[in-house]
């Protein structure tokens, strides 16, 4: 796809700015208050008015990536976009909480808002509209622990070891590495039980053969160097053709999510 890449440098002697994964809890306010516009500086403008086809901000710390992604979002609703056909994606359930607190305090008090929300969560409920009902999840330690009851014949390192490389291929985008892994899927299939990876599995699939067409016009990504390829390939199903509409902001050396197979 073609589209634009961004590198966005700290200018000096500027304090950092708060970000997400930092940034202080505060009491609740008795109202929501709109969130004062910061101008931003010349290489976030170029990221926000950057487009229509695919943008990728690479930014360091200190560069306000936050505040690039949210300029980006105020400049599209500006520019008319519909609200309810932007969809902006993070990481963390945190991160996701703290970008719906940024949309609620930098929009008009009763305006529509764009969606925010983790890939898992949206994923579980396009699992549930499809199948009627929410599906019984599987923590990461009962996925674990099931995988072993399922593979009677690991144990000790040699289980972790085949845990840790079948999530780590399925996050690749295997989605059946190994007969370790047809065991496990098979037991999960028998109790009902679903674990975070098919929930992304599913959807994808239901992209790749056409069973659900996305209705987003925007996807934007915060962190997009803590995805893995599964996230990614997900991601950029939910765009528009050749990438029309997809924004994505990240530093890769701040990448912490190697071992899951995150993307640099």
């Amino acid at each position: 796809r073609h589209g634009r890449m961004l590198s966005m440098a700290a200018p000096g002697g500027q304090a950092e700015e708060a970000g997400q994964r930092w940034r202080r809890p505060q009491a609740p306010a008795a109202a929501k208050r709109e969130e004062p516009l910061q101008e931003p500086n010349e290489m976030q403008l170029a990221a926000i008015l950057a487009g229509p086809g695919p943008v990728l901000g690479l930014a360091g710390p200190g560069t306000g990536k936050t505040q690039t992604l949210m300029g980006r979002v105020r400049h599209l609703l500006e520019q008319g976009a519909d609200p309810s056909r932007i969809l902006i994606l993070t990481f963390t359930r945190k991160a996701a909480r703290e970008l719906k607190d940024r949309l609620q305090r930098a929009c008009p008090a009763g305006a529509a808002l764009p969606k925010a929300d983790t890939l898992h969560a949206l994923a579980l409920e396009y699992w549930a509209r499809v199948m009627g009902e929410a599906p019984i999840l599987l923590s990461e330690e009962s996925s674990r622990r099931l995988f072993a009851a399922a593979n009677p014949e690991l144990q000790g390192k040699a289980l972790k070891t085949a845990w840790n490389d079948q999530s780590l291929a399925r996050e690749n985008g295997v989605r059946i590495p190994g007969e370790q892994t047809r065991r496990y899927l098979d037991h999960k299939a028998r109790f009902n039980l679903v674990d975070y990876t098919d929930l992304l599995e599913f959807w994808l699939e239901h992209l790749q053969l056409g069973n659900h067409v996305p209705d987003w016009d925007h996807v934007l990504v915060d962190e997009v160097q803590d995805l893995s390829p599964l996230q990614i390939a997900l991601v950029t199903g939910l765009s528009g053709k050749r990438g029309q509409g997809f924004f994505a902001i990240g530093d890769p050396n701040q990448a912490i999510y190697g071992f899951r197979g995150a993307v640099r």
